[in-house]
């Protein structure tokens, strides 16, 4: 699977009891990349401005899969970024995916790579999906990785260093802390009806 955030395991002596793992954790951020979305203990949720010390909290909490996890970060900037008219949410077409990597590029993001779904989008006349043809490596001359939680009909324009853009920590398989620190600048969508 290819991840949206940069994905840690914490080990250590302490996390090994159960009772070691924190509610919370401080994670430091820029302050300048506002609004930072963060794991709550039931979902996300944004935090608009930094505690002091230029730290931002997240809640561990539990969760199914990455994958669903991802899927939920992916709607949350998905709303923010229509509602804010940050110019990361775009058609899902040729133009709308060139766009997406416009966005990441005009942020100084050059290395940077494609997640479409391991279905192939819309459906042919079979019913089967299928991947357009306009959705290849050579229409946009960057890598494309198939991610089992990516929705049809969507792309996810990320950063190879997902560090530019926020981190899942994981203290146990089920139990995590995420910090996205970079949500307007660091991810653009092209997606569609599906």
């Amino acid at each position: 699977m290819s991840n949206l955030l940069q994905v840690i395991r914490l080990k250590s002596q302490a996390l090994q009891k159960k009772s070691a793992v924190p509610l919370m954790v401080d994670v430091p951020v820029n302050p300048a990349l506002a609004p930072f979305l963060v794991s709550s203990t039931k979902g996300v949720m944004w935090i608009e401005d930094v505690h002091p010390g230029n730290v931002v909290k997240a809640a561990v909490r539990d969760i199914t899969s990455p994958g669903e996890f991802f899927q939920e970060v992916l709607m949350a900037v998905v709303a923010r970024g229509a509602r804010d008219q940050w110019g990361s949410i775009h058609p899902f077409s040729e133009d709308g995916v060139r766009a997406a990597i416009n966005h990441l590029e005009f942020y100084g993001l050059e290395d940077i790579e494609l997640l479409v779904p391991r279905t192939r989008g819309e459906k042919n006349k079979d019913g089967a999906h299928e991947r357009p043809a306009w959705l290849c490596d050579e229409s946009f001359h960057v890598p494309i990785r198939p991610s089992s939680w990516v929705p049809d009909n969507c792309v996810v324009v990320v950063p190879v260093d997902r560090d530019f853009l926020g981190t899942l920590a994981h203290f146990t398989p089920r139990q995590v802390m995420a910090v996205v620190h970079n949500p307007c600048r660091g991810i653009a969508i092209a997606q569609g009806e599906g």
